[in-house]
């Protein structure tokens, strides 16, 4: 960079991630320190390549968006299909930002949905029946929550849309030359299923979501 563009970079901005923990004694940890989380134009990205750690950055932002603009004495007159339309006007591009990069797994995508439930809740006022127990009305209450914001568009299911689409796009032969495309072609679908139950495959090069004795979780793949 100092030859070639003259530019420096300063100490404060330099930073490491790397997932392999035996290149760490290819680094000078002292030049470049070495983290967990690096920030990149927004979304956090982890050692791991875990999306949870973007997403509860999202969600903090989400809700001081949504008190800032879904709620309060600007929208006392308005009912309540036209601030779920107004809900998704303000968080969708927020969330859409985000997840672009996030891999689709059913926990996030639930994740997401919640969050959805619990806001849209926000705007129902529905009456407590005589002798109903709190427990009972909070589980109704998000009854309700969940159908319409089913009928909003549910956030877990586009966003597993998105995916599948920008999947579709990847597959067209005009964008076989681009490196997303590349990329996304060079193994088969099997491949990183394969590598996932192997316990032959040591180290950080086995992903070993899928070698553990757990539920397996479902991925956009088995959309």
């Amino acid at each position: 960079l100092v030859e070639r563009l003259a530019l420096s970079i300063k100490p404060s901005s330099r930073s490491t991630l790397s997932p392999n923990p035996g290149a760490d004694d290819l680094i000078d940890t002292n030049k470049w320190p070495k983290h967990e989380t690096v920030e990149v134009l927004g979304h956090l990205i982890t050692s791991r390549s875990s999306s949870w750690p973007c997403f509860k950055r999202c969600e903090k932002h989400m809700w001081a968006a949504f008190w800032a603009n879904c709620v309060g004495n600007q929208t006392s007159g308005l009912s309540v299909q036209q601030r779920c339309r107004m809900l998704q006007r303000c968080m969708w591009p927020i969330l859409t930002f985000r997840n672009t990069r996030w891999h689709w797994i059913a926990t996030l995508a639930e994740a997401q949905s919640k969050l959805q439930r619990r806001m849209v809740g926000q705007f129902l006022s529905l009456e407590r029946w005589p002798c109903e127990s709190l427990n009972v009305y909070c589980r109704r209450r998000m009854r309700a929550a969940a159908a319409l914001a089913k009928s909003q568009g549910d956030w877990g299911i586009l966003h597993a849309k998105r995916v599948c689409d920008w999947a579709v796009h990847l597959e067209r032969e005009r964008n076989h030359l681009s490196l997303a495309s590349l990329l996304f072609r060079w193994h088969c679908a099997d491949w990183p299923e394969d590598r996932r139950v192997d316990l032959n495959i040591g180290g950080p090069h086995r992903p070993g979501t899928r070698a553990q004795n757990l539920f397996l979780l479902a991925r956009w793949g088995h959309l």
